[in-house]
């Protein structure tokens, strides 16, 4: 018997090994495939172009008109830093990366309003997740030595080195509105973009038709109103659950902009506002945060759809 036994043993060890590797081989072929399906989520994620997702921002320094369409919760009467931190707080919890924060070219020389935006400017670098402040600069009936007087005012105030400025293309990006077509801005300190009707321009141009949506500056700038109205009508509907803005967000992302605009944060004259409101609550915001994590995280499926 024991022969027998010694006799098979080598033919037993050898079944035994070939199965071992046959079913170390399965363990080893599925861990392969689920690298390389994993390798090729994350090529997908990676091929994608996410946008720079940006906000526009009116800071609360001037008297709000009579009867607005709704007012923020909670409503404050003054930009302080309670406010500002609470804004940012709700923009850094939607994965906003930009506030691009509305600034009057005169107010540079007004220092209790110029420190008002540098105080905001130092409390979006207080938080990691806190988005960056870019300015929008209304430089209506400015002349090229005013121009040149905020560009250097924001030298002097070093923006370049603070961490709650937004930098695009490597320097801290300023935006110029109502500047003369003929006049032409540059300063190599700064990423400087203009607001125009050239196709070199950006646009805040509202556009009511989804099928005709289009990007500006060499496809760098897309805009998305989240409701638009005008002499008491919804041209861009607010519904109950923001479906209207949901469509053009997703249009405007298929086109593939470098930097996406989102009109706007507290834009209550002409009913453009996502933050929390007197009118209906949460539900633009709720939209609006569900939108941008469906853009950076396409493979999480946990959204408002």
């Amino acid at each position: 018997m024991k022969s027998i036994f010694f006799k098979f043993l080598p033919v037993l060890v050898l079944s035994l090994m070939s199965s071992s590797c046959m079913y170390f081989g399965i363990i080893e072929t599925n861990s392969s495939v689920g690298k390389k399906k994993q390798s090729i989520d994350e090529k997908v994620v990676i091929s994608q172009k996410i946008p720079f997702v940006g906000i526009l921002y009116y800071p609360y320094l001037y008297k709000k008109k009579p009867h607005p369409i709704a007012t923020a919760v909670p409503d404050y009467s003054s930009w302080h830093n309670t406010r500002m931190l609470r804004d940012l707080e709700r923009m850094g919890g939607a994965e906003i990366d930009a506030v691009i924060t509305t600034f009057c070219i005169e107010d540079i020389f007004d220092k209790k309003i110029s420190d008002r935006y540098l105080k905001f400017i130092e409390l979006a670098g207080s938080q990691k997740f806190y988005p960056r402040v870019s300015f929008l600069v209304d430089s209506k009936n400015a002349d090229d030595t005013q121009i040149h007087q905020f560009l250097q005012w924001c030298l002097k105030q070093n923006i370049m080195s603070k961490k709650g400025f937004f930098n695009y293309k490597g320097r801290p990006l300023i935006i110029f509105k109502n500047v003369s077509e003929t006049t032409d801005i540059f300063h190599p300190a700064f990423t400087i973009r203009k607001i125009g009707t050239k196709r070199s321009d950006w646009s805040l141009r509202t556009t009511i038709d989804p099928q005709k949506l289009q990007l500006y500056a060499k496809k760098e700038q897309g805009i998305v109103y989240t409701s638009f109205q005008k002499n008491g009508n919804w041209l861009i509907d607010r519904d109950w659950r923001g479906r209207e803005f949901k469509n053009f967000f997703r249009k405007t992302v298929a086109l593939h902009p470098d930097i996406l605009l989102i009109a706007s944060w507290n834009d209550y004259e002409n009913g453009a506002f996502a933050e929390p409101n007197s009118m209906d609550e949460n539900t633009m915001y709720d939209r609006l945060c569900s939108e941008i994590l469906r853009l950076k995280y396409p493979l999480k499926k946990s959204f408002l759809w």
